[in-house]
């Protein structure tokens, strides 16, 4: 079985560092984050997507409006 929620993370938001117990994965619609896998970075955009084994650790974040 897989499914693909639809989340709206805002501006400044993302999650801390968590594992799951199954894989998991991550497509972005719109604008753009950074997700983190054990100690590695990556941006992602519109378009991009990333996976992530189970058990891994995992974060993301968007950036902050500009003032």
């Amino acid at each position: 079985m897989f499914s693909l929620p639809r989340c709206k993370i805002a501006p400044g938001g993302g999650s801390p560092p968590h594992t799951h117990t199954h894989n998991h994965a991550f497509y972005v619609a719109g604008g753009t984050g950074i997700v983190q896998i054990e100690q590695h970075s990556f941006g992602m955009r519109p378009g991009t997507s990333s996976r992530f084994p189970r058990a891994s650790c995992t974060a993301s974040a968007t950036p902050a409006p500009k003032i």
